[in-house]
């Protein structure tokens, strides 16, 4: 028989919870919150039998099933671990910085911020308002999506699911690397100031309802196009120019050097290598005394992690190029599905504008030595 709590007080007890032997609670007429260290429930039934508007704050569902009989609320709580949350009354179940991982949450009045994460859950709720839906599928088994509103919602990876969406309005939305299904339809629903990848473009049907309106407020973004300008046109002509004035100290004094070699067989004991690591360090100095420039060598060390984090965006930019060719379809840009790749560009855009200046500063100062001898 499933164990009965009744109280009028606030429930806080985590003792009461643990020591259930496993058993079902029902909690009648309990107002639930948090301590404050997040109480857990964990691999339990919980059957919340509570009057209107209860909040249950901070609040950590692990592999439990929930079900609650009148309108409440979730604050700060999180599921996880294949957590199943249900209203027995319909859609009256409201969510304010919630987290939703690998769990199924239905009837949903509203859903603030928080975050769902590789999920296979509905989105029926009323309204979505800044939340981020990452790696989930949504809507799976369910034929319609109906009359939600979704405000700043992110959708990055993962897998719209429903064939068709009635009435629903997207607002402020990004989609990337989502993929809808090929019989995807869009019914009297509005779109304004969205942000779509090409890639989720692609997979959108052609007869996917959108009129000239709604396609005039998605803004569709290739990240590969985005990329090749760092690569391409006047910002390829910049690199160039500034790495050649970046290398053109050391490649004179190798070629100083060599020539010296050439003309006068046998003068020197030091290698060209070891010289010219000196003079590295040195930011141009020539005497025999190791002499660490901080400044010189600091910069060369930065304009080279430069040029190599260049070089890897790249390689990455080429490898997704040939993926397109051969199969025919927009690359799934991993600047967007990966974070590593995304920190790299924003690295790199700032320092593009930063390097100018160091390089400059860099040549002038090799310029003002003494001539290497």
């Amino acid at each position: 028989m499933d164990e009965q709590i009744e109280s009028e007080e606030p429930f806080r007890g985590y003792k009461t919870i643990t020591e259930s032997g496993g058993r079902p609670i029902r909690l009648v007429g309990i107002h639930v919150i948090g301590c404050d260290e997040l109480v857990e429930f964990k691999n339990r039934t919980l059957n919340f039998g509570i009057g209107k508007n209860t909040r249950f704050r901070n609040l950590n569902f692990v592999n439990c099933q929930v079900i609650v009989h009148d309108q409440c609320s979730f604050e700060n709580c999180t599921f996880s671990d294949q957590t199943k949350l249900k209203c027995e009354i319909g859609r009256e179940i409201d969510f304010i910085n919630c987290t939703v991982k690998d769990s199924f949450v239905d009837d949903i009045n509203s859903f603030q911020g928080g975050l769902y994460e590789d999920c296979e859950t509905p989105v029926d709720g009323r309204v979505y308002d800044g939340t981020v839906f990452r790696n989930c599928v949504l809507g799976r088994g369910r034929n319609t999506c109906s009359n939600v509103e979704f405000l700043n919602a992110r959708f990055t990876g993962g897998e719209f699911a429903y064939p068709k969406f009635d009435r629903c309005s997207f607002s402020t939305c990004s989609f990337w690397n989502v993929q809808f299904v090929s019989t995807t339809f869009f019914d009297a629903c509005k779109f304004s100031s969205c942000k779509m990848s090409r890639w989720t473009w692609y997979t959108l049907p052609p007869q996917a309802g959108l009129t000239i309106a709604n396609k005039l407020e998605i803004n569709v973004s290739d990240p590969i196009e985005n990329m090749r300008r760092n690569f391409t046109g006047i910002n390829s002509i910049l690199h160039w120019i500034f790495l050649s004035l970046f290398l053109a100290p050391y490649a004179i004094f190798i070629a100083w050097h060599w020539g010296l070699h050439l003309m006068f067989p046998g003068r020197g004991d030091e290698a060209l290598l070891y010289q010219l690591i000196k003079y590295i360090v040195s930011g141009g100095e020539t005497n025999r005394i190791w002499q660490l420039n901080v400044f010189s060598f600091g910069i060369f060390l930065i304009y080279i992690a430069y040029n190599a984090c260049r070089a890897a965006l790249l390689w990455k930019m080429l490898q997704i190029e040939t993926e397109q060719r051969i199969k025919g379809v927009p690359g799934r840009m991993a600047l967007v599905g990966s974070r590593g790749w995304k920190r790299v560009e924003l690295v790199l855009g700032i320092a593009k504008w930063l390097m100018i200046p160091l390089v400059v500063f860099n040549t002038i100062n090799f310029l003002l030595t003494k001539t290497p001898y």
